[in-house]
């Protein structure tokens, strides 16, 4: 298990990694940072499965950082001498809040817990992506969405964009209709029809049979069927230019 220790104080990291070692043989620290900038970084070129994150920091949050990134896929553990924290930290969909002084008892449930989530997270979502594959796969027209209930088949091309928001997506269909999803944005990049849907930037994929306008001002906007301008950034915008002369 992969950990990354995010906190101002040299000592607290210190700290941590000490107990971590010797009491968390399966978890290993393969990075430190000092601030949330830096940690967005650190997060980015390591891809952590966990990061223990404090909270009051110089020149940004904790909850600043995870603003910044895509977090559905990272346990974040929050360890900080505050306790008013708790029930934001929990908003944040966080794993567990830990006092310091860290009691090695409560680190080493906290840990436990993420493998155990891990464990039954990677069947449920095998097995959920499994039957959105096989509903389009069998039917080109619809993907399967799943929900708390079960599922919710949705055409294709009722999609106008599906949207990144923390550990969730948003899909944006015709008709005014959203639908919030517990999935990240890759899995449905790596499902829907590559010919009309495109990853225009970290937190959008479009379908490009819906834009209404390609705006190269401004760096590059798309204006989509529901009114949302959507950018495209820097790295993808010439070969989104080549996709849409396709389309």
């Amino acid at each position: 298990m992969i950990a990354v220790i995010i906190d101002d104080e040299a000592d607290a990291r210190k700290n941590l990694s000490l107990i971590l070692e010797e009491f968390c043989e399966d978890v290993t620290v393969t990075g430190e940072a000092s601030s949330a900038l830096e940690g967005v970084k650190l997060i980015q070129s390591t891809n952590p499965n966990v990061v223990f994150l404090d909270i009051e920091m110089p020149n940004g949050t904790g909850f600043d950082l995870l603003d910044c990134i895509d977090s559905s896929r990272i346990n974040v553990i929050f360890v900080t001498a505050y306790n008013e924290y708790a029930v934001k930290a929990f908003q944040y969909s966080a794993v567990d809040y830990l006092l310091k002084p860290i009691d090695i008892e409560l680190l080493k449930q906290s840990i436990s817990k993420i493998r155990t989530n891990s464990e039954e997270e990677r069947g449920f979502q095998k097995n959920q992506l499994q039957a959105m594959m096989n509903v389009y796969e069998n039917n080109h027209q619809k993907i399967a969405i799943p929900t708390i209930h079960g599922f919710d088949f949705v055409q294709i091309n009722d999609i106008i964009r599906i949207e990144a928001d923390r550990s969730y997506v948003k899909l944006i269909l015709a008709g005014e209709k959203k639908m919030t999803v517990s999935r990240n944005l890759k899995d449905f990049e790596n499902v829907l029809p590559q010919s009309i849907f495109f990853r225009t930037h970290k937190s959008h994929l479009i379908n490009v049979n819906r834009i209404l306008k390609y705006l190269k001002s401004d760096g590059g906007k798309v204006e989509m069927e529901d009114g949302y301008l959507v950018d495209v950034s820097r790295s993808k915008r010439e070969k989104f230019s080549q996709f849409i002369r396709k389309v």
